[in-house]
C-alpha cells in the first residue's frame, strides 16, 4: 500500500516539526508491501503540491488542524483523486475530527497511524463552495467571530516567525485579547440571508445586527463547541445558526462542558436547514471558513453563495 503523508510543521505549537521526523523514522521500517511517502506541507500551495505527490497512491493524510485538513480536502476533490483522505487532528480546534470520532480529546501517537493508514473504512463528507473561490467542509461565518479569525490570523502569522513568541500561553492569551476587542463586531446592518430548505422553497430573512451568522457541515463548531448534535456531514444540509444576542453566542461556547450540551441550549437559537444559501452584504464584512480568514480569497465581494460541490471520501479509524 501506497500512502502519501503530509505534515503541517506549524501544527499543535509546533508539534508537527516533531511528527514529520517521527513519521519519517517509521516509514523506513515499514515492511514489504508498504511504502510510505511523508513530507512537510508547502508553503507555496498545497493544491500544487497533491498534484505532483499523489498520483499513484492508495491514500493521502494530513496530519494538522481544521484550516490545513479544509485546503487538502478541497485540493483532493480540485485534482479530481478518488483515493481516501485521511485525517490526524493535531490543530487547536480539530472540530472535523471529533465530528468523525478521530479526535476525542487527546492527541495521536505518530504510531498509531500505522494502523490508520491500513483501515478501509470511509465516510462521504460533504464540500460547500463559497462563491466559487473557497470550499469548506465544517463551517464558515460572518459577525463577530469572523472579525476575531481575521486579526487573529494575521498575528498568528506574525507571531509564527517568531519561535520565542510561538507558544500556546501566547496564543491563547494573544485569542483573548482580539475577542475582547471586536466584542462589538455584529453583522452589518442591512444584510439579507436567503436560503432553499430541504423541499426546495426558497425563504428570505434581514439579519443584519445579529452577533453571529454561522453555517455549519458538522455538529462542532469553534473548537469543540456543540454547534449542532444532529447535523450530518453528507446529508447535503447546511445547518444555518443564527445569534442575535450575545448571550445566545455565550451559551453556544458553554456547550463545550457536556452537561450543558445536553440541556438543549441550541433549541432557543434560531435555526433552519438548507440546501443553498445566499447571503448579501451591503458592505465588505469579515468571512471565516474553518477557522481561516478568507479576506485574501473573496476581496470585497457583497454576495456570498454558498451550495454543495462534491463529496469527498474520509478514513475512519
Amino acid at each position: 500500500m501506497k500512502v502519501l503523508i503530509l505534515v503541517n510543521p506549524q501544527a499543535g505549537n509546533r508539534k508537527g516539526a516533531e511528527w514529520l521526523t517521527a513519521l519519517k523514522d517509521l516509514a523506513g521500517r515499514l515492511g514489504p508491501g508498504e511504502q510510505w511517502r511523508v513530507e512537510p506541507t508547502s508553503k507555496e500551495g498545497l493544491p500544487e503540491q497533491i498534484s505532483q505527490m499523489a498520483p499513484g497512491m492508495d491514500s493521502l493524510i494530513i496530519v494538522g488542524g481544521d484550516g490545513t485538513v479544509s485546503q487538502v480536502l478541497q485540493a483532493a476533490w480540485a485534482q479530481g483523486l478518488s483515493m481516501p483522505v485521511g485525517i490526524v487532528p493535531l490543530g487547536t480546534g480539530n472540530d472535523m475530527a471529533r465530528s468523525l470520532g478521530l479526535y476525542k480529546g487527546r492527541s495521536w501517537h505518530p504510531e498509531e497511524i500505522l494502523e490508520y493508514a491500513r483501515t478501509s473504512k470511509t465516510k462521504l463528507v460533504d464540500l460547500w463552495g463559497l462563491q466559487g473561490k473557497v470550499c469548506f467542509s465544517n463551517y464558515a461565518s460572518i459577525g463577530l467571530d469572523a472579525a476575531v479569525v481575521r486579526r487573529f490570523c494575521r498575528l498568528r502569522q506574525w507571531m509564527e516567525e517568531r519561535p520565542v513568541l510561538g507558544r500556546r500561553g501566547f496564543y491563547f492569551s494573544l485569542y483573548i485579547v482580539v475577542w475582547i476587542s471586536r466584542v462589538g463586531q455584529r453583522v452589518p446592518g442591512g444584510t439579507v440571508l436567503a436560503w432553499e430548505d430541504e423541499r426546495g422553497v426558497k425563504h428570505e430573512k434581514c439579519v443584519g445586527g445579529a452577533r453571529v451568522l454561522a453555517l455549519t457541515n458538522s455538529p462542532y463548531y469553534a473548537a469543540g463547541a456543540l454547534m449542532e448534535p444532529v447535523a450530518q456531514l453528507d446529508d447535503g444540509l447546511l445547518e444555518v445558526t443564527l445569534f442575535r444576542h450575545m448571550r445566545h453566542y455565550a451559551e453556544l461556547m458553554a456547550t463545550r462542558a457536556r452537561p450543558l450540551a445536553r440541556m438543549g441550549l441550541q433549541e432557543r437559537w434560531w435555526r433552519v436547514k438548507a440546501r443553498r444559501v445566499e447571503i448579501l452584504l451591503p458592505k465588505e464584512a469579515p468571512v471565516q471558513a474553518d477557522g481561516e480568514d478568507l479576506s485574501h480569497k473573496l476581496g470585497t465581494e457583497r454576495k456570498l453563495e454558498v451550495q454543495r460541490k462534491a463529496q469527498v471520501r474520509v478514513l475512519l479509524r
